[in-house]
């Protein structure tokens, strides 16, 4: 058997001993030649059989043992880096039949116990945040031990392909089809068959990529996705969704002709060959329909992977659920029994980040208080507009006496986004209950949700660069919130930059946190006025946008 890529031996290699007397023995001579020959062509099970046939010709030949026991050890470290843990396993345990004491061979049955471990806590890890709609991070752990997988390749790639689908629906949620477009193409290139739901979403993302701007895919990659639409005409065949791709794609392509052909196959209509005079309106006419499908077909997609029972709205009973940090209360038991779980989870990732020590003794509990839905929050709080999430914390001198967060069950980012944001809150109001700038406060809460949902924010960016001493006396969070969230996101960013160079050996959350309890926050971090600060701010803010400016210029 031939390896099968780079350092990993084909699982299946047989490491058995051969005790049967062979008809030829060969001799010894040059044994060490001929394992290095075949390890240098790759023909490993060469040299494993070249080493058994000396062994079992002269089993008492030292020199024989120590080459078959090297050789051996060698085939079990390099399968132990690729988490190939049974084939390395299988190695060790024929050493021992050789040399039943040897002192390597304990310590590496040791070490693959550990790291097997390890593994199976990474896997597990990786299974909560899929769980908890946190993709993004998963993916990040899943691509740190990918490379030592090994025996859990199967398993990962799973995991990888969960995460991968839901990466590409949180950007179609935050409205970034292309980014969307890249996760699903990660995991679809070079693949023939796939799952309708994948088929479709890397379709209508593409589409909507092309119909927002003909240039968001080079005219080489155009050409590639072509045929992959052709081969699977069958799944794109509901509402035409591949005649509505390729009218986008011969658009970018300037053959508006073709264009106007293709969305008239797929919105049902006759194309009739228009004049000259008219052929211009009528492709934008039909340009303008298509988009308005592809919206209405994004709509219709399932962008969020929660159960069922999360449809379930009981108006008439509240359930209750409690932990020793939290009690939520909701419209059925699963919603109740779930956002506690993960308020928990995050409650405890979110310490950590703050530079906190959990578990910690958070008394009063947390209240959660679930709502049915944006209108019946809206109701409960006396919010309205934009407002998603409300949390209220309420302190007597430097003790809290009460925290409280509202959300509402059928917000598709309560999971990944607004839970963690709110938590975050709380968990600043635990740390500095004289409270901190609300334009710090909300760029710490933004920082831990997901990048689509931050990037929908940058996209708000205004044009012009606030002083930064008004941005960090804002009291109230302005209507529309989007730019302030993105001044927010900024201000924060640039902070912490100066954090961490101040003070590198502290969580620098923290000390932005411990900086804004001090009179003069900004000496904290290394600045001798406020006027420098803001020097620096502007100088920050201002290459933010010219990057912007140059970054929309480019086709």
């Amino acid at each position: 058997m031939r390896q099968r890529c780079g350092h990993c031996i084909a699982v299946g290699l047989v490491l058995q001993i051969a005790v049967s007397v062979w008809a030829q023995p060969p001799g010894q001579q040059g044994l060490r030649a001929r394992i290095e020959d075949a390890v240098r062509q790759g023909e490993i099970p060469a040299a494993v059989t070249a080493v058994q046939e000396a062994l079992a010709a002269a089993p008492d030949d030292p020199g024989v043992k120590v080459e078959f026991i090297d050789l051996h050890l060698s085939l079990a470290r390099v399968w132990v880096e690729a988490g190939h843990f049974r084939s390395a396993m299988a190695a060790l345990a024929a050493v021992q039949q050789v040399a039943p004491d040897q002192h390597e061979t304990i310590r590496m049955q040791r070490e693959i116990q550990l790291r097997r471990e390890a593994l199976a806590r990474h896997l597990d890890e990786v299974d909560r945040l899929l769980e908890y709609q946190r993709y993004f991070d998963a993916h990040a752990t899943l691509g740190r031990i990918a490379a030592h997988a090994g025996d859990q390749a199967v398993d990962l790639h799973r995991r990888l392909a969960v995460a991968l689908l839901g990466m590409g629906d949180q950007y179609l949620l935050a409205d970034a089809p292309l980014e969307a477009w890249r996760c699903y193409e990660q995991h679809l290139a070079g693949v023939d068959r796939a799952p309708l739901r994948w088929i479709r979403r890397w379709a209508l993302s593409l589409g909507l990529a092309t119909a927002r701007d003909p240039h968001a895919l080079p005219p080489g990659v155009r050409d590639i996705v072509r045929p992959r639409l052709g081969n699977w005409s069958e799944a794109l065949a509901e509402h035409h969704l591949g005649d509505l791709v390729h009218g986008f794609l011969d658009h970018a392509d300037g053959r508006p002709i073709d264009a106007g052909r293709a969305w008239s196959r797929a919105l049902g209509r006759t194309w009739g060959s228009p004049p000259a005079a008219r052929r211009g309106a009528v492709v934008a006419a039909l340009e303008r329909a298509a988009r308005k499908q592809l919206d209405a077909r994004v709509r219709e997609l399932e962008l969020t992977s929660l159960p069922g029972a999360w449809r379930v709205v009981l108006l008439d009973t509240w359930k209750h659920r409690e932990t020793r940090l939290f009690q939520a209360r909701a419209r059925n038991d699963v919603v109740a029994d779930f956002v506690v779980r993960a308020a928990a989870y995050h409650h405890e990732h979110l310490a950590t980040w703050l530079g906190l020590k959990p578990p910690l003794d958070w008394q009063p509990r947390c209240e959660l208080e679930i709502h049915a839905d944006l209108a019946a929050l809206h109701k409960a709080t006396g919010t309205s507009g934009a407002t998603r999430a409300v949390t209220h914390t309420k302190v007597q001198g430097r003790t809290v006496v009460s925290r409280k967060i509202h959300l509402y069950q059928s917000d598709e980012w309560l999971l990944a986004s607004t839970l963690p944001h709110e938590l975050t809150h709380v968990l600043v109001q635990t740390l500095a209950p004289e409270g901190i700038p609300l334009a710090v406060d909300e760029g710490l809460a933004l920082q831990t949700e997901p990048p689509p949902r931050r990037q929908q924010f940058l996209r708000e960016r205004p044009a012009e660069v606030s002083p930064l001493n008004i941005l960090l006396t804002a009291v109230a969070t302005p209507d529309p919130p989007a730019p302030f969230y993105a001044d927010s996101l900024d201000v924060v960013n640039f902070l912490l930059e100066r954090a961490t160079a101040n003070v590198p050996d502290q969580n620098p959350r923290r000390t932005l946190i411990a900086a804004f309890q001090r009179e003069h926050w900004y000496e904290a971090l290394g600045w001798s006025d406020l006027a420098a600060a803001e020097g620096d701010w502007q100088a920050y803010a201002g290459a933010l946008r010219t990057r912007e400016t140059v970054r929309a210029s480019v086709p």
